[in-house]
């Protein structure tokens, strides 16, 4: 019948889909230092209460936010062009651990 399909369907879209929680809240920052007129330190974080959980056993796998932390120093040139680079150390839920990595960009600012 109409009733046993529609109720097999939403059986499937519990098992696919009903894994874990999807709600998460979580706390961001971000404070820095001035050197000098050249220089900067930043140091940044967030952290995902219920990112573990989702990451692991959710659909939104490769793309849910997790907890990290870091640092970068921000190199000013002149008005126009900085270069940050650090390191930030992030929770890869599929491995269940702490990984390092380098960060390092340019800042190219347009209009002043």
């Amino acid at each position: 019948s109409t009733l046993d399909r529609s109720s097999a369907a939403s059986d499937v879209y519990k098992r696919q889909f009903q894994h874990g929680a999807r709600n998460d809240f979580g706390f961001t920052g971000s404070a820095a230092y001035r050197i000098n007129d050249f220089l900067r330190i930043r140091a940044f974080g967030e952290y995902s209460v219920n990112g573990e959980r989702n990451a692991s056993q959710g659909y939104l796998t490769p793309i849910y936010p997790q907890s990290g932390y870091g640092m970068v120093l921000e190199i000013k040139f002149n008005d126009y062009i900085e270069l940050h680079g650090g390191m930030e150390r992030s929770y890869n839920p599929m491995k269940r651990k702490w990984e390092t990595s380098p960060v390092l960009y340019p800042v190219i600012k347009l209009k002043r």
